[in-house]
C-alpha cells in the first residue's frame, strides 16, 4: 500500500495526521516519499525510526522490564497469537473496559505485561470505562467490531512481533532516517502503555532536522478522543504557524 500511495496523491504536499494505528504508515511514508508531504503530526506514538523494529521482541520485553518496571508491549504476544481475535469477540465488554479505562494505570498490571490482558478478558473483568465515549457511541463501535471482526486488524501484531517488519525496514534510505519536514507531536501523559512521555516525546526532539513542536495532553492514549477541542486548536495553530498557504 505503501508503494502505491504515490499513485493516489496528486497534489503538491500533503499534511499527515497520524492517529492510533497509523503512527507506522506516516512515518514509512516520510521514509519512502519525503517530497511528497510538508510536514507531519503525531499523537500519542511519535515518529517510528527504521531502527525501531531491528531489536527482538524478547529484547524489547527486557529493556522495558529494566526500565519501567514492566513490560509495556507485552500484550503483542497475545494479539499475535492463533485465537486471539475470537477471544477478544466472546469477552468483548471487558475489552472494551480496559480499551478504555477511566484510570489508565490499570494498564500498567492488567494490559501490558505479558499474558495480563488475555487473563484480564478471559475472567470477564469489568472496569469504569471513561466517559468520553457514550454509551450509544460504544454500542455502535462494538457491533461494528462484531460484524467486521479482529482477525485482519491484528495481524499487524503477527508481522511486528516477527523478523519481517525489521527485515523490511532495512530498506530505507539512510538519508531518509530523519524527517526533513516540520514535525508536531502531541504526548499523551497519562498512555502508560506506548509511554508516550516520555520515550516517544524524546524521541520527537530528535526525529527532525527541521522544527519540533510538541505539546502535552492529561490524558491516555486516545487523546484525541479525550481533549478533541484542545488537540484540535493546537493542530490548527499549528498548521497556519507552517505559512504553507493552505486553507484552514
Amino acid at each position: 500500500m505503501i508503494a502505491l500511495l504515490p499513485e493516489l496523491i496528486t497534489d503538491d504536499g500533503w499534511v499527515t495526521l497520524a492517529l492510533t494505528g497509523a503512527q507506522k504508515t506516516a512515518s514509512r511514508l516520510a521514509n519512502y516519499f519525503p517530497e511528497r508531504f510538508l510536514s507531519y503530526a503525531f499523537l500519542a506514538v511519535g515518529y517510528i525510526t527504521p531502527t525501531f523494529f531491528a531489536t527482538p521482541f524478547e529484547e524489547k520485553l527486557n529493556l522495558s522490564k529494566a526500565v519501567l518496571g514492566y513490560e509495556n508491549f507485552g500484550y503483542w504476544d497475545f494479539f499475535s497469537s492463533e485465537g486471539a481475535d475470537q477471544t477478544i469477540l466472546d469477552h468483548l465488554d471487558s475489552f472494551w473496559d480496559i480499551s478504555f479505562p477511566n484510570d489508565t494505570t490499570v494498564t500498567i498490571t492488567d494490559w501490558s505485561p505479558l499474558g495480563a490482558l488475555e487473563a484480564f478478558i478471559t475472567n470477564d473483568t469489568r472496569i469504569p470505562p471513561v466517559d468520553y465515549v457514550t454509551p450509544e457511541e460504544r454500542a455502535i463501535q462494538m457491533e461494528a467490531i462484531r460484524e467486521g471482526g479482529l482477525a485482519a486488524p491484528l495481524n499487524w501484531y503477527k508481522i511486528a512481533r516477527g523478523t519481517l517488519e525489521g527485515q523490511d525496514d532495512q530498506g530505507i534510505p539512510q538519508e531518509n532516517a530523519l524527517i526533513h519536514s516540520p514535525v508536531f507531536f502531541g504526548a499523551a501523559l497519562r498512555d502508560y502503555i506506548t509511554v508516550s512521555a516520555p520515550i516517544f516525546l524524546a524521541g520527537a526532539l530528535v526525529s527532525s532536522n527541521s522544527t519540533v513542536t510538541i505539546r502535552e495532553y492529561n490524558s491516555g492514549h486516545w487523546v484525541q478522543l479525550a481533549l478533541p477541542d484542545e488537540v484540535n486548536d493546537d493542530l490548527l495553530q499549528w498548521i497556519e504557524g507552517l505559512g504553507l498557504g493552505l486553507d484552514a
